[in-house]
């Protein structure tokens, strides 16, 4: 059983209806939703993509751009979750979001993009600023995209030899080296090492080697994103990686959690927070389950981190009640909105 709670403007949380909640309350869900917990939960500024390790990919929220990768014409604002079928004889692998736009990435190689981005967001060249669900890039058999993220305006995809690609907005580096304030198609960036994970800040990316030793901020250093970051070798033996807009929080497994980055609203783990089974990384808030039960933090102004009233939560392991029989399985989160599956 899927629930959410927190921000819901745009339909995001497929409850039926486009008001915030504190209460995780359980989502619509079609007859053809799996019964097993999904493999990513994704979300931009207002919509919120769920895909399952069968492939299946389900979106709900604002699709006033085509960003849930459905025409227009049949909708702008899913209040509940819909089937966005793969291409023929493939299915969906990988999928990412930024703030109007989505990235689907297909078994077969295939890249896919939707929605709206005027800073090179889509990846489909100079001048082209808003799509429906198209393809941007087929990367050889022999090297496909194992991992991909997305910023607000931009996209890291990682390949299976570790070769990492990107587009979107670059003024800031968050794409590497380079002069570029926009990069229109994807281009190859510099990495002296074989990549496996990706996240995306707002402004900066953070890549990472399939044993930990290596690891690399690409962007500024604002919140101390670069000058904090732990040295080589520190995030060796990583579970999970997320990241807030302005930080980065890796699950070691060990259970132990390395964080750094911004933290004026508590965006950093709390003391306290011990036995966690299952983090997730949203915008400026972080949701977990610990032990046997669910915790929030950071910025909840939408009720995303469960507390009545909204207002952020600094320095403690809030718990959230979530009604129902089952164990927690796992946690999602995204901009200001929040995700557990209870089996």
């Amino acid at each position: 059983m899927l629930f959410s709670f927190g921000s819901n403007g745009g339909g995001q949380l497929s409850l039926g209806h486009t008001e915030d909640t504190h209460i995780p309350h359980r989502c619509k869900i079609p007859p053809s939703f799996p019964s097993v917990p999904p493999k990513q939960i994704v979300a931009g500024g207002n919509h919120t993509l769920l895909l399952f390790p069968c492939g299946t990919l389900f979106v709900t929220g604002s699709n006033i751009y085509g960003q849930c990768g459905l025409r227009v014409s049949e909708g702008t604002t899913f209040t509940s979750f819909q089937l966005i079928p793969p291409p023929a004889e493939t299915k969906w692998k990988l999928v990412s979001a930024g703030w109007d736009f989505s990235v689907l990435v297909a078994e077969d190689g295939g890249v896919y993009v939707c929605g709206m981005g005027s800073k090179g967001e889509l990846g489909l060249g100079e001048g082209v600023t808003q799509t429906e669900l198209r393809q941007v890039w087929q990367w050889s058999p022999e090297s496909k995209v194992m991992d991909i993220a997305s910023g607000m305006s931009h996209t890291i995809a990682i390949l299976e030899d570790g070769s990492v690609y990107g587009w979107g907005a670059a003024r800031k580096g968050q794409l590497g080296p380079g002069d570029e304030k926009v990069v229109n198609m994807p281009k190859k960036t510099k990495v002296d090492f074989k990549a496996a994970k990706a996240v995306c800040g707002r402004e900066f990316s953070f890549v990472i080697s399939g044993d930990g030793e290596r690891h690399e901020v690409f962007g500024g250093d604002r919140f101390g994103i670069k000058s904090e970051m732990p040295g080589q070798g520190a995030l060796k033996g990583w579970k999970s990686v997320g990241s807030c807009w302005g930080s980065v929080v890796v699950l070691m497994k060990d259970g132990s959690i390395k964080a750094w980055g911004r933290n004026d609203k508590g965006q950093l783990l709390p003391e306290g927070l011990k036995d966690v089974r299952s983090l997730a990384i949203g915008s400026e808030h972080g949701v977990a389950v610990a032990g046997d039960k669910l915790v929030a933090w950071g910025w909840g102004e939408h009720g995303n981190c469960g507390n009545e009233g909204g207002g952020d939560v600094k320095g403690e392991v809030h718990e959230v009640q979530v009604d129902g029989e089952g164990e927690l399985v796992m946690v999602g989160a995204g901009c200001a909105t929040s995700w557990v599956w209870k089996a």
